[in-house]
């Protein structure tokens, strides 16, 4: 198992390979409260209209600590990079740019154990909620990121599971998810986001 990431075994045939964040929607939460900025449905339009990385910000988004892939206890959040110009709607588009990088930390660790068709399935509400946000991640992880129809989808997850272990359902194939929206990743953004994440680890390493 790769270090970092975490495994659990579901039944004796099945196991689940992958990691834990603490950051998530509760850093565009505390965003939105700190800096008084609107909800963020009414910011989507505005954050669609930023250039990826452009707002020179470098940030580690551990508000609540770090889980994967350092585990640190040590971790706090971090924005480097602040001046005169830079504004709330900067700070917001680096937070969740920066939750994306971490993903993308994860999901490296996995790409031996991923086919070459994999897809990423987005959960939880604050990212369902922000095409923009879904499209970045599309970006960073340069792979289709799939937004279920279902909106409790780990409560579906695990009923599935349930009902697998109990021969209910022989196979997942058998409960293929509706989609409500794909997100594809734009090549012409990926360098950017790349050298960004680099930027990340760089600010990791010296101040974790």
């Amino acid at each position: 198992m790769p270090k970092g990431l975490w495994g659990y075994v579901l039944r004796g045939d099945r196991t689940l390979l992958g990691g834990a964040f603490s950051e998530g929607g509760n850093v565009v939460e505390w965003a939105l409260n700190s800096l008084n900025l609107p909800p963020l449905e009414r910011l989507n339009d505005a954050l669609a209209d930023t250039v990826p990385d452009a707002h020179g910000l470098t940030v580690l988004p551990f508000i609540a600590g770090e889980r994967a892939v350092g585990w640190s206890t040590n971790a706090s959040g971090v924005v480097k990079g602040i001046r005169v110009s830079t504004s709330g709607l900067d700070i917001l588009q680096a937070l969740m740019e920066s939750v994306a990088y971490r993903f993308s930390l994860v999901a490296d660790l996995l790409r031996d154990e991923m086919t070459d068709d994999r897809v990423f399935i987005a959960g939880g509400g604050a990212m369902t909620n922000s095409p923009w946000w879904l499209q970045t991640m599309a970006d960073v992880l340069q792979g289709e990121v799939h937004v279920p129809a279902e909106e409790q989808a780990t409560s579906r997850g695990a009923a599935i599971l349930a009902l697998n272990a109990l021969d209910v359902w022989e196979g997942f194939d058998d409960v293929m998810p509706e989609i409500a929206a794909v997100y594809r990743p734009r090549d012409q953004h990926h360098q950017t986001y790349r050298q960004a994440v680099e930027r990340q680890n760089s600010l990791y390493d010296a101040v974790v």
